[in-house]
């Protein structure tokens, strides 16, 4: 496909990644985490918590949103800042298919909120089953199986700038994937990671997931 997109005039914008590790993978690395993540929790002043959509949903929104409006580049050519509307709308979305064990908020100890990551069980796999359909049956299967589902996929992980290169990201990953392990996932995706975010690209290479998918963005002028 890509040599059909050049010969038809158009070229790179921009490289997009996805990152896969298996439990496996990353069991060594998270052993060694459990002795350094609370060294580094107190030391820099924070902790990770899972959200409590059920009780604290308002409270949680807030801190996702002034999280976002502090951590988006704006260099970042491609995104927008958001507002507290999409968050809203984003919530709605997800409530039927959250599971609040795998979406993680940092704070530090005075409660200011500081990283959050948004992970997903990877429904693709039961949906792959349904042909394009959603009716009844498939509605059941899903209630069914969505228990029996082995991967989650970390859709966005954000950082305030002044807690860069201070632990939280490790932090987070790694309360996600206890939390997964727990609940039975076997796989983990990070998901999509722009070609320009290197810092991301870094915390996730170092957490020991490696780069399986190249999703790549062309463009064209048009006179």
């Amino acid at each position: 496909y890509a040599g059909q997109m050049e010969s038809y005039g158009m070229e790179k914008h921009h490289d997009v990644f996805a990152y896969t590790a298996e439990k496996s993978d990353l069991q060594a690395k998270v052993d060694r985490l459990e002795r350094t993540i609370p060294l580094v929790e107190k030391r820099y002043n924070f902790h990770v918590d899972t959200v409590d959509i059920k009780g604290h949903l308002q409270k949680e929104k807030e801190d996702i949103h002034q999280i976002l409006q502090e951590s988006l580049p704006k260099e970042w050519e491609d995104f927008k800042p958001i507002t507290k509307e999409e968050i809203d709308n984003i919530f709605n979305q997800l409530k039927f298919f959250a599971v609040e064990d795998l979406i993680a908020i940092a704070r530090t100890d005075e409660g200011r909120p500081i990283g959050f990551a948004l992970s997903l069980p990877d429904y693709n796999e039961l949906l792959i089953d349904f042909k394009g359909k959603l009716g009844p049956v498939q509605l059941l299967k899903f209630f069914f199986k969505r228990n029996k589902i082995k991967r989650v996929r970390m859709f966005v992980l954000f950082v305030v700038p002044d807690y860069h290169q201070k632990g939280v990201s490790a932090a987070i990953y790694y309360k996600v994937f206890k939390n997964a392990v727990k609940l039975g996932y076997e796989k983990l995706e990070g998901s999509t990671i722009w070609d320009y975010n290197q810092p991301m690209m870094n915390d996730i290479e170092k957490f020991g997931a490696r780069k399986n998918i190249v999703y790549r963005i062309f463009k064209k002028k048009i006179k």
